[in-house]
């Protein structure tokens, strides 16, 4: 049983110091539902998709006008 205390707030939960929402994307009709709420959202690429696919995302985001936290070319690619 967890101990009280060690959970964040429900209001504050996966939000970055800004405030925004950060949500991890794996194709590009995951990023589609997010084209209204850009504002508040931000995405993250998924870890396993391959570099084609990754940079197909984050032009698809860049013309939904959505931050990506970790484009393509990134030290980890």
């Amino acid at each position: 049983m967890p101990n009280i205390g060690y959970g964040s707030d429900k209001n504050t939960r996966n939000k970055s110091k800004r405030g925004i929402y950060k949500l991890r994307i794996q194709n590009c009709n995951e990023l589609d539902m997010l084209a209204m709420s850009n504002r508040i959202v931000e995405c993250e690429i998924a870890k396993k998709i391959n570099k084609i696919n990754k940079i197909k995302i984050f032009e698809r985001a860049l013309e939904l006008d959505i931050k990506v936290s970790n484009p393509p070319g990134n030290r980890n690619d």
